[in-house]
């Protein structure tokens, strides 16, 4: 009730910042959404002098702002240059979020300069957001990770989106893709892939450029991320003859996790596009099920098998 919500609204000016951040917490967790009273209120801590009380304040306003409250944009849009970096990475997931499709342009400008930001998870959710922007709806992948080590997180499958059908769209999607492709070459492995998958989502099916783009991701040192180009490519390239040639080269990859994506892609895109008892199916199927069972790596008939399901 209101006595519960002043209570807590009260401690958000205590001198303990951990008490700070959890009633700015609490505020936007109980906050109806859209209440104005309470995006203000939370929006005054966004200039605390303790990082983890401005991302409390963050994460509330968007909890309660509503998507394309110009206000709350605008003040969650002024976060993604805070002095502390997981302070912007959130700002970027909330600033997505809360955007309209009337603010992608401003937004999109204002996302630019994060690409270059010092923090590989900046640079990462900053992705996450362009992503967002494209789609016009919430974060595409998972919210950021718990640990930044590239090894600890499995890639995720993504699925290509359809044609931009309005021309703002396809104007938004010829901003994002060169920016998103910009950071393949990324230092840090973990945006390297997150690049990778965010294409993935961001990108038409049969789109050469960035089908082009991202072949070279294939000879990547480090394997997650070679699995990534490789769950991505043979989602993106409608042409059989262009994904075995490609896709196909990388049964024979270092890492058995690659040469698993790989042969199951290939198993895929033959079911896909075969009809039942399509003898040239069938042989590539057994082809990469004996590629799986010669493997070191110890796959299940199950899981190479798909050509046959």
């Amino acid at each position: 009730g209101p006595e519960l919500m002043a209570a807590i609204s009260s401690c958000m000016t205590t001198a303990q910042a951990d008490l700070r951040a959890m009633a700015v917490k609490t505020v936007g967790t109980l906050a109806e959404p859209g209440d104005q009273k309470y995006i203000d209120l939370v929006n005054e801590r966004l200039t605390d002098d303790h990082w983890s009380v401005r991302k409390a304040a963050v994460e509330s306003c968007g909890r309660i702002a509503l998507k394309g409250d110009q206000h709350a944009v605008a003040a969650v849009g002024s976060m993604i240059r805070d002095s502390h970096a997981e302070v912007r990475s959130v700002a970027l997931e909330v600033f997505a979020q809360l955007a309209g499709r009337g603010d992608r342009q401003h937004a999109l400008a204002s996302l630019n300069a994060c690409l270059e930001d010092w923090n590989p998870e900046v640079r990462r959710t900053t992705l996450l957001a362009f992503g967002a922007l494209a789609r016009r709806g919430r974060m595409p992948l998972a919210r950021r990770s718990s640990s930044m080590f590239v090894s600890k997180g499995a890639t995720q499958q993504v699925t290509p989106t359809e044609r931009p059908r309005t021309p703002r769209d396809r104007a938004v999607l010829m901003h994002i893709l060169p920016a998103i492709t910009s950071r393949l070459d990324d230092v840090h492995p973990d945006v390297r892939r997150t690049a990778i998958e965010v294409l993935g989502q961001c990108s038409p099916t049969g789109d050469t450029e960035t089908v082009d783009r991202l072949q070279l991701c294939l000879a990547d040192r480090i394997w997650q991320v070679r699995k990534a180009a490789v769950d991505v490519l043979s989602r993106l390239e409608d042409n059989e003859a262009k994904l075995e040639a490609t896709v196909g080269a990388m049964v024979s990859d270092g890492h058995p996790s690659v040469r698993k994506a790989a042969s199951d892609a290939l198993c895929r895109q033959h079911t896909k596009i075969s009809s039942a008892g399509n003898r040239d199916s069938i042989g590539l199927g057994c082809c990469c099920l004996a590629r799986g069972e010669a493997d070191g790596f110890s796959w299940s008939r199950e899981e190479t098998d798909v050509s046959f399901r």
